[in-house]
């Protein structure tokens, strides 16, 4: 593998492959094994993260919202009582401090910026794996039984790392949905030297985020630190959670 392969499974990624392209990269994908399992794992890489921006995206959109229609129902409320104008802006200053002022707690950060590890859309589940099964059943939401498959698939012998670093992150994901931030982090942190870059970003996110959940502010701020200083997908988030943090965050 060199630079142009890469650039070449970029591009057919892209779909912006001319015809003298696609000819030299079916070629490339048939003789070239090594060609194919980067073409694969670059395809898969770029499918969760493209999945997982539409997850947040998705979420941001129904947090404005919220706050939007909360914002009316306010507004409809100090119209009605306006004439207790006094009493009102008392409470009004009690609810600034309360929302604003006052520190999150760890958990009610975690809840504002979790959202799950997107599984493969590409499989349904056949019974032919473990791994299957367990994509199915998370793409169901339904953590408890996904988490069992996620298990018995992490146990194969013949995983390669890369696939083996992925159901981590899946398995994490079950666990932190089923109420076991603990053992997320558990499974979580041997992704800190995950051997694919994108993967180890992630892993660092979630490592942090069970960290908020597992009531550990401190060691989610030291991940977090760790995040904001390397470019990579979480790296504004990782300042902007930071912010929020409170300064003694130590456990």
């Amino acid at each position: 593998m060199n630079e142009l392969d890469y650039v070449l499974i970029d591009r057919k990624i892209d779909g912006q492959l001319d015809s003298d392209e696609e000819l030299r990269f079916s070629q490339k994908l048939k003789q070239d094994p090594e060609f194919a399992e980067a073409y694969e794992l670059q395809k898969s890489a770029i499918t969760a993260l493209r999945s997982h921006q539409y997850q947040t995206r998705k979420q941001e959109v129904k947090s404005l919202y919220e706050n939007v229609k909360a914002r009316r129902q306010k507004q409809r409320k100090i119209r009605v009582y306006a004439v207790a104008a006094g009493a009102a802006l008392l409470l009004l200053s009690s609810a600034v401090y309360l929302l604003f002022l006052r520190p999150a707690t760890p958990q009610a950060l975690y809840a504002a910026y979790y959202n799950p590890y997107p599984a493969d859309p590409l499989l349904r589940g056949d019974n032919s794996s473990p791994y299957e099964q367990a994509n199915y059943w998370y793409q169901q939401e339904d953590y408890p039984k996904a988490l069992l498959y996620w298990q018995e698939a992490l146990n194969q012998d013949t995983l390669a790392q890369v696939a083996s670093e992925r159901i981590r992150l899946l398995l994490a994901n079950c666990y932190l949905q089923t109420e076991q931030p603990g053992k997320a982090i558990e499974v979580l942190q041997p992704l800190r030297s995950a051997s694919d870059t994108v993967l180890r970003q992630y892993g660092a996110w979630y490592l942090a985020l069970a960290h908020l959940k597992a009531g550990q502010p401190g060691s989610a701020k030291e991940v977090l630190q760790t995040i904001a200083q390397q470019p990579g997908l979480y790296q504004t988030t990782a300042h902007e959670l930071l912010e929020k943090l409170p300064d003694d965050s130590d456990e």
